[in-house]
């Protein structure tokens, strides 16, 4: 079973009054979850790693991340590069990874491994080895930072461990995803939940309409990212 964040402990919560005893269970839990999120996010990005330091899986993941569409990655390129400049360095990296990890309401260690592992995916990703990202490196980049995302929502929301998202339980990220921007001080504007919403169908490419899956979680994490740096811009 997925893994429960404070985000969606908190929808499951409600107005309910806990008794010191049960308060710390749920906190152990809690931490518990996030250790595991923790331990998501390392496999996950030492597996993108090695395909960005294989020539042979370098080649594969850059035809993979040709096969989303463009606009997915333009806007959060916009975001992520620095100021006045078209490239992505070391630290606007780190500044995005950072703000769409606050953004999903996940916890603080596990906003630090993503930052750890969004550092060593730059430096994987700077393929001519100019200390840059260029529009083009910053696909496989951003294509394989949206794959730990991608395996962080399995963890956390794959309720019956079927290996893919069902409605529902996108349903259940969308809720987090508020309760998330609340944390940090933002207040979801006018369409950013129903248009998370709408994504699910909006990205099913295998026609099945039942589940998220493969290429179309990264889609979701991909749209997911447009619209949170919309909010945060």
């Amino acid at each position: 079973m997925g893994v429960v964040p404070s985000g969606l402990a908190a929808i499951i919560a409600g107005t309910v009054v806990w008794s010191t005893t049960e308060l710390a269970a749920v906190s152990a839990m809690t931490a518990a979850a996030s250790a595991a999120v923790t331990a998501t996010i390392i496999v996950s990005s030492r597996k993108v790693r090695s395909r960005l330091t294989s020539n042979l899986q370098r080649s594969q993941l850059i035809s993979d991340s040709h096969n989303i569409p463009q606009h997915l990655y333009d806007s959060m390129f916009q975001f992520c590069k620095e100021s006045q400049h078209e490239f992505v360095s070391p630290n606007s990296m780190l500044r995005c990874a950072k703000h769409a990890s606050n953004a999903m309401g996940l916890n603080r260690p596990e906003i630090a491994a993503i930052s750890e592992e969004a550092a060593a995916l730059w430096q994987g990703a700077d393929f001519d080895s100019d200390g840059l990202l260029s529009p083009s490196e910053w696909e496989s980049a951003s294509y394989g930072l949206s794959t730990i995302f991608g395996d962080v929502l399995l963890s956390i929301f794959d309720v019956n461990d079927d290996g893919g998202l069902s409605e529902e339980e996108w349903q259940l990220f969308v809720q987090a995803t508020a309760n998330g921007l609340a944390e940090i001080g933002q207040r979801p504007p006018s369409g950013l939940l129903s248009s998370l919403e709408h994504a699910f169908s909006h990205h099913q490419v295998d026609g099945n309409g039942l589940l998220a899956q493969g290429t179309e979680i990264i889609r979701l994490v991909l749209e997911g990212f447009q619209l949170f740096y919309n909010v945060l811009s």
